[in-house]
């Protein structure tokens, strides 16, 4: 994934105090290659891949939240 928003992206940065974070990797190897053939193809199998992905989706808004408005 590429991301070409530079703009955007600094501004967002700044938005949430996080233009002096460290940059992480992602769990993928430089010459780890993704094709559409590692999709899932049975129903169960996207079935699996949306609530993956709502879950993460949910975990990331908490901790948006979280820094929005941190508990006291």
């Amino acid at each position: 994934m590429y991301l070409s928003q530079d703009k955007n992206i600094d501004k967002m940065l700044d938005r949430f105090c996080m233009a002096d974070a460290k940059p992480l990797g992602v769990p993928l190897q430089p010459y780890d290659k993704i094709s559409k053939e590692d999709c899932p193809k049975t129903q169960e199998a996207i079935t699996d891949m949306l609530i993956l992905q709502l879950v993460v989706h949910l975990c990331m808004l908490w901790l948006l939240l979280d820094l929005i408005l941190p508990m006291q």
